[in-house]
């Protein structure tokens, strides 16, 4: 991803690209992905992310830094049963994503769990886009996300 960043600075007149900055969105393991580069924008060449529903903590649900549960969520008791199945799906898809790390004990690495990054004072503009009941909404620090209800 960096090269492509800086291929595509480098060649700005040939492509027709005139700014010095750039903006990304990316979908689940995509938005995962541009949040690990804006982590590690160095050149700051990234003005601002807008992931997705981005995969931004793999961690084993019992091991997350935030205690995750079902009472997080404020629910109507008749739409219960199919957030659930929505969070448990979430949380099967997590163990799945996991298993493209053979290898890696620590997937709180920051490249790979982005929430798990210790200094966020540097870190570009993001808007995160999630649905009122994903699982990855709670995983964020609460002083790097400011809900907003639509």
């Amino acid at each position: 991803m960096k090269n492509s960043i800086d291929w595509i600075m480098t060649h700005q007149n040939k492509i027709g690209f005139n700014d010095t900055q750039i903006y990304m969105t990316g979908d689940s393991a995509g938005g995962e992905l541009y949040a690990a580069c804006g982590l590690t924008d160095n050149k700051h060449q990234i003005r601002h992310l807008f992931p997705m529903y981005a995969a931004i903590d793999i961690t084993d649900t019992s091991k997350t830094i935030y205690h995750w549960q079902y009472s997080d969520y404020d629910m109507d008791p008749t739409d219960e049963p199919f957030i659930h199945a929505r969070l448990n799906k979430i949380i099967y898809v997590n163990n799945v994503i996991r298993l493209l790390y053979p290898g890696i004990e620590n997937v709180e690495n920051l490249l790979i769990s982005p929430v798990y990054s210790h200094d966020f004072s540097k870190f570009l503009d993001i808007t995160i886009i999630e649905a009122e009941f994903d699982y990855y909404l709670q995983s964020m620090p609460k002083n790097y996300v400011r809900p907003v209800k639509m």
